[in-house]
């Protein structure tokens, strides 16, 4: 047991602590307010950036005749992109897109609220609920 100790617990203490080996991914200090004016920049100019990629792929998709595959992968930009711009009401086509980003983001929520509750029931209709007798017996009489 000692032996042990000395060949495998002298390894685990020389290692470096964990957290101070980690890789910080996010900044922990706090920004000075040039920091925060050249943030508030970035997210203007991030934010005008996805208003005109909007604009483009309306304008594109409405205006030339592209194939169907690329006009739905198209389609699903200006869906995501309707629900990250400033709101338009007045604008159709803005409305059209967020509606059915919102359709979408619902029956995907439904669709797996579904398939968690289908699993549960099938598993416990599987596990917890013994054969009927008469089912039993019109199989054996079928495979007979």
């Amino acid at each position: 047991m000692a032996a042990a100790m000395r060949f495998g617990g002298g390894a685990l203490l020389r290692r470096a602590p964990v957290a101070a080996a980690r890789v910080r991914l996010a900044h922990t200090k706090p920004c000075s307010p040039e920091e925060m004016r050249d943030a508030a920049a970035r997210v203007a100019e991030i934010d005008k950036a996805k208003e005109e990629l909007f604009d483009k792929v309306h304008g594109m998709v409405t205006t030339y005749d592209v194939p169907r595959r690329m006009s739905r992968e198209y389609m699903l930009l200006m869906q995501r992109l309707s629900s990250q711009i400033n709101p338009r009401p007045q604008d159709p086509i803005w409305r059209f897109c967020r509606r059915h980003e919102r359709r979408n983001t619902y029956y995907k929520f439904l669709g797996a609220c579904t398939n968690g509750l289908l699993t549960g029931v099938g598993i416990g209709l599987l596990v917890f609920v013994p054969p009927k007798k008469s089912v039993a017996d019109w199989w054996n009489k079928v495979t007979s």
